[in-house]
């Protein structure tokens, strides 16, 4: 019998959580804050936009650009080392500068 809709959400939210370790939930507040001006300077200054958010169940940062008429966003698990991410975020960026 096929599950409904809410049941397989619910299953598929269990296992990302499961997947995602032991780890603390995500937050913006406990990264380098000089880190996250300089991308807002290079993303901005490339004409883009930037926001920071978090994954709807709270399990992981995303990063949504809009550059020149194009979307992307980029999630980053909190089990990840989220500096580095950043400032791979930081770097790929500067190279199209």
């Amino acid at each position: 019998m096929k599950e409904s809709k809410p049941e397989n959400a619910l299953s598929r939210r269990k296992e990302r959580k499961n997947g995602r370790g032991n780890s603390e939930s995500a937050d913006w507040g406990d990264c380098d804050e000089s880190d996250i001006l300089q991308l807002i300077a290079v993303v901005t200054g490339l004409g883009g936009t930037i926001t920071f958010g978090y994954t709807r169940d709270g399990g992981a940062y995303y990063l949504s650009y809009f550059m020149d008429g194009e979307a992307l966003k980029v999630f980053i698990r909190p089990t990840e080392d989220v500096e580095l991410a950043i400032k791979s975020e930081i770097d790929e960026w500067k190279e199209e500068i």
